[in-house]
């Protein structure tokens, strides 16, 4: 990875990476960043795994379809897998999913639980 990514510069969750020519992660400031628990590798798969939880809450909620229609979908879409992303809350949210066969509202410590309201209600359901 080191070669490929030397010298690239990455803004991941509002943090610039730099990988430098040894493959080695540097902060903001240029210093080396120290002991890196988690790679770029890591980062993206635990958000992948984040987006996949975000979205069997909508399905599950019965408000996939409508998220794909709403003005601007796309932000809309971004600023809830930023919620997600940032949500702490993520083994409980597996839990929750795996134990609801069907729900009317998500967990109270869901970050999307206006946004997922409101689709409710322009879908019909409230």
């Amino acid at each position: 990875m080191g070669k490929l990514l030397a010298g690239k510069r990455f803004l991941l969750g509002g943090l610039l990476i730099e990988i430098n020519a040894t493959g080695r992660q540097h902060d903001n400031d240029g210093q080396q960043a120290g002991e890196i628990s988690m790679t770029l590798l890591d980062y993206l798969i635990s958000v992948d795994a984040r987006t996949a939880l975000m979205d069997r809450m909508m399905r599950k909620l019965g408000v996939d379809r409508q998220l794909k229609i709403v003005p601007d979908h796309a932000a809309v879409t971004h600023r809830a897998v930023d919620r997600c992303r940032s949500c702490g809350h993520q083994d409980e949210c597996a839990t929750w999913l795996d134990e609801h066969q069907q729900a009317d509202n998500p967990p109270d410590y869901c970050r999307n639980r206006d946004l997922i309201a409101r689709l409710q209600h322009a879908a019909g359901q409230r």
